[in-house]
């Protein structure tokens, strides 16, 4: 993990202040009710207008219990008839009850009439309440009536200097007398989910708001407001003053998440608040903050991948030795490799550096990195790696990183003769990797094809055997892939990612062609205002940003991509 960062006493809070928008500051945060960031959408229960995230059968909270007691009872309930019996009581909850007394509208406040009825039945001796209603009539006041201002309410208001009917007008005096507009529009934001962060100090408070809003910002994630009052309470109890307090083994240690999808979840929302708070003070220029670290995170530099996150070099002891191989990697990377390679790398300058240290000491300056001690560290790496693909990186590593640091003239002190040559063992001959032909009928068989668990990993494994694409290049397959040539015959448009992301073309047969264009249209129909992908994620944002994830987040994608349980259960016997 990365070093606790070196965060300056001013500095960040003077950064988020200048950063951190209006809408995200209040104490109690209420997300826009359309963010597809936050919500989900409304609960299934028409009259319930109560936003949702991530909710067991479409409904709020409130319901979902509601609905756990009615199903429990002897002989449960039938759920599609108590939705709609739940609407009917969930819109009679919401009709504030009227006075009993024929031609008045005021709020009721006792004995089923307003206050003013209720005054006039108490100055009666309270009479039997039927009887009294049959003969008492309504009278308007002198000053009129006039309509409750609570948006929604039916009712009149319950004087002449009161704006507000009398329930409503209890409810607004309780908290303060405030606008009654500000009022009204706080109390329908109160009933989504939020976050109250009024229990949280200045900086730390501001912090989760910019974490807030760099999610909004982006799009694609979802962030429950639960998820986010989860995170908020551990950062709270951790007692810390801002979350570049700790550093990300820190935070998971305090939390122990244990799996839990919930745990989980908020805790990324922490880790990648701190990584924004990262970014915020390094400022337009990463690689003046990450080039004096031991431990270089990629995503800073916005050279990460799904593949290598940091690259660490605090494992070579020589000093000497490490800013050569730091200065080299920034070179390479600066070249375009990948950064997978320049792990690969760092990889194999670490086991020549551990070895230099053992035969000459952690000191070693470097005249001391002869031929020689390459000779004794090539016959250790024999032992250490018996297998010549791994030991053969190593060497090609070392090899090119020794090479361009006598070509560019990076230490003067190095020996003349320092160098790898052709040391590195030979490639094997490939082991063939076609596939069976019995395999590959019953592959391309349509009943076979057709007891694939999802269409779009069905389209997905036609792709693959036609056009022999990696995996990776499938699932990154632009929405728009087909182009045609100048007789407009269908060519796949693709991206080689193996090859520094060159692009390249692949002819479709007619059919397969159709078989994407099917593909496509079921896309817009989850999508109907575009998707850059043609295999989109499962459960996308309102952008949908990513595409169908592959290894073992793959097993809940609708693309259903399990080749190789897929294709043992299709195998049969040989034909």
């Amino acid at each position: 993990m990365s070093a606790p960062w070196p965060r300056p006493a001013t500095g960040l809070l003077e950064g988020l202040v200048q950063v951190v928008r209006p809408e995200f500051r209040a104490e109690v945060f209420c997300p826009p009710k359309d963010s597809q960031v936050f919500f989900r959408g409304p609960c299934r229960i028409p009259a319930c207008p109560v936003a949702i995230s991530y909710a067991a059968r479409r409904l709020c909270e409130g319901h979902y219990q509601q609905w756990k007691q009615a199903s429990a009872r002897p002989g449960g309930a039938d759920f599609t008839a108590w939705l709609a019996a739940e609407d009917q009581r969930t819109r009679q909850r919401e009709v504030v009850a009227g006075c009993a007394l024929e031609g008045c509208n005021r709020a009721a406040k006792s004995h089923r009439l307003c206050h003013r009825h209720a005054e006039h039945w108490m100055r009666a001796c309270r009479p039997e309440l039927a009887g009294w209603l049959a003969v008492a009539g309504y009278t308007p006041t002198w000053a009129g009536e006039r309509d409750c201002q609570f948006p929604g309410c039916a009712r009149w208001a319950d004087g002449p200097e009161i704006l507000l009917c009398r329930s409503h007008y209890e409810r607004w005096r309780r908290v303060g007398r405030p606008p009654v507009n500000q009022w009204a529009a706080q109390l329908a934001r109160l009933r989504d989910p939020h976050v109250r962060l009024d229990r949280l100090g200045r900086q730390l408070r501001l912090e989760v708001q910019f974490g807030l809003q760099c999610r909004y910002d982006e799009g694609v994630k979802l962030t429950a407001p639960r998820v986010v009052t989860r995170a908020v309470g551990w950062a709270r109890r951790a007692g810390v003053v801002s979350l570049l307090d700790w550093t990300e083994r820190q935070w998971r240690q305090f939390i122990d998440p244990q799996q839990r999808s919930r745990d989980v979840v908020a805790l990324r929302f922490l880790l990648d608040t701190g990584f924004r708070l990262e970014a915020l003070l390094i400022g337009q220029d990463p690689w003046a903050d990450q080039y004096p670290r031991d431990t270089w995170d990629l995503h800073h530099l916005g050279l990460a991948n799904q593949d290598v996150r940091y690259l660490r070099f605090g494992a070579i002891p020589q000093p000497w030795l490490r800013e050569l191989v730091k200065r080299w990697c920034r070179w390479r990377l600066g070249r375009g490799i990948v950064p997978a390679t320049a792990a690969i790398d760092v990889a194999g300058c670490v086991s020549l550096a551990r070895h230099l240290g053992r035969t000459a000491g952690p000191d070693a300056p470097a005249a001391a990195l002869t031929r020689a001690v390459i000779e004794s560290w090539l016959a250790v790496l024999q032992t250490q790696r018996p297998r010549p693909e791994g030991r053969r990186h190593h060497i090609h590593s070392v090899g090119g990183f020794l090479k361009d640091v006598h070509r560019h003239g990076w230490e003067q002190a190095l020996p003349a003769g320092a160098f790898v040559y052709d040391d590195a063992p030979p490639r094997q001959p490939p082991t063939p990797r076609w596939i069976p032909e019995r395999l590959m009928r019953q592959l391309e068989d349509p009943a076979n094809l057709a007891r694939f668990p999802s269409q779009d990993g069905r389209v997905l494994l036609q792709l693959l055997m036609a056009c022999g694409l990696r995996l990776k290049d499938a699932r990154h397959l632009r929405f728009d892939c087909v182009v045609g040539d100048n007789t407009q015959a269908p060519y796949l448009a693709w991206i080689n990612h193996k090859v520094g992301g060159r692009m390249a073309f692949f002819p479709l047969s007619d059919p397969l062609a159709e078989t994407i264009a099917g593909q496509q249209r079921r896309v817009l129909d989850r999508f109907p205002g575009g998707c850059s992908w043609l295999f989109p994620a499962p459960r996308p944002t309102s952008t949908a940003a990513n595409p169908a994830p592959t290894g073992a987040s793959a097993t809940s994608s609708p693309s259903g991509w399990s080749a190789s349980t897929w294709s043992t259960s299709t195998a049969g016997p040989p034909g």
